[in-house]
Parts: C-alpha cells; sequence; structure tokens
C-alpha cells in the first residue's frame, strides 16, 4: 500500500450460490470520515473483484442510505444482472437530489443552481446580477449549496446569502465543492500562481 493508506482484511460470509459480488455497501462506523481508495475481494476459487472507490465515508448516521459502491464490471444496459438495475438507480436518484435543503460537507448531490450571490445587493456598490438561468445567458451553472436566499425588493431577483464561513478563496472553494472533488494544496497552489501569472499578463496587455 501506499504512505498513508492502510489495509484492512475482512472475512465475508455468504451463501454458497451467492454468486459474484457486483456491489459493495459500507458503512463507517467511526465518528471520522474515512478516505476508501479500493476494495477488492477474493473468492474461493481464487477469482478477484475489484471496486475503485476513491471517496470520503462519513459515519453512517451521515446519510439517509448506504454508501454502495460498484464493481469494476462495466455492463451494457440490458446486460445489467437483475440484482445490480435497482442499486443503480438509487444511487443515480440519490446522487440528483431533490433540490432541498442545504448542503452538507458528506453530501453527494450533484444539482446545480444559478450564479446569484456574487456581490453584496445590500450594498448598492457591490450587487451584482445573476448568471445564468434567463434565456440570454442560460449557463454557466454551479453546484446548488441550499444557503438561504432573501430579497432585496427587486422583481424575480432572490439571492443567496454569501458564505459566512468563506473567510478566503480557499475555503470558498471547500465549501463549493464536494470534499471528494477536492484537489490537493498543492494543485490547488500551482494554479493559484498560474492564475497569477495570467492576471499580471492580461494587466500588461491593458496597458499597452
Amino acid at each position: 500500500m501506499k504512505s498513508g493508506f492502510v489495509e484492512y482484511p475482512v472475512t465475508l460470509l455468504v451463501p454458497k450460490d451467492f454468486g459474484t459480488p457486483g456491489a459493495l455497501v459500507v458503512r463507517n462506523k467511526h465518528r471520522n470520515e474515512v478516505f476508501v481508495k479500493s476494495l477488492s475481494v477474493t473468492l474461493p476459487d481464487g477469482k478477484e473483484v475489484y471496486f475503485l472507490c476513491d471517496s470520503w465515508v462519513y459515519n453512517v448516521n451521515k446519510y439517509k442510505c448506504d454508501r454502495i459502491f460498484f464493481s469494476n464490471q462495466v455492463y451494457l444496459p440490458d446486460k445489467t444482472p437483475p440484482g445490480l438495475v435497482q442499486l443503480r438507480e438509487t444511487e443515480k436518484v440519490n446522487l440528483r437530489g431533490d433540490g432541498l435543503g442545504e448542503r452538507k460537507p458528506w453530501d453527494r448531490i450533484y444539482d446545480y443552481a444559478i450564479y446569484n450571490d456574487l456581490g453584496d445587493p445590500t450594498k448598492p456598490d457591490d450587487a451584482r446580477p445573476n448568471l445564468g438561468g434567463n434565456k440570454e445567458l442560460p449557463y454557466p451553472r454551479r453546484c446548488r449549496t441550499g444557503r438561504p436566499v432573501y430579497d432585496v425588493g427587486k422583481k424575480n431577483s432572490v439571492l443567496e446569502t454569501p458564505c459566512s464561513t468563506a473567510r478566503s478563496l480557499w475555503s470558498l472553494l471547500l465549501f463549493m465543492i464536494f470534499k471528494q472533488e477536492y484537489c490537493c494544496r498543492w494543485r490547488w497552489t500551482q494554479f493559484s500562481k498560474q492564475t497569477h501569472v495570467a492576471g499580471g499578463l492580461v494587466g500588461c496587455c491593458r496597458s499597452i
């Protein structure tokens, strides 16, 4: 195993006619989240089934449904084993979300919202229009956070309150992006350097 990772051997008891597993349910009963890199199951005949996870798993009480990981075996829709069809449909529904509530760090919900949190609408000089959500500019989109909204009195202008916990660009990105989508700090540092260089070049071009 790579440095920083720990391998846990587990024995699973299943009926003899269980067949080849296509999915595993992982329940974390520890109070802290655990990063699951991969899983592998060795069958009685010596065959191994691999599950690439690369995902954070929080305490089981944080979830409304079990965390399911599927094997690396790929199936066409009409070739998918019956036992996996319902599990995959359930997983898709969970990832879509219901558009309600404020997103928590342990959520894995890929639903989207317009950019309606730019600037500070309570200060005229800092107010910014919404981006996306209209015929002229249907995009861009950002991940929905479900933060409280307030109406500043303008017609059809409901804006999200700014992220009060984001004290820097780094912390804002951590709030807006799912934990398992984070890039490491080294990559973020390189990205910041490139952004500064690009911004400097733009400033030079404008001054010329």
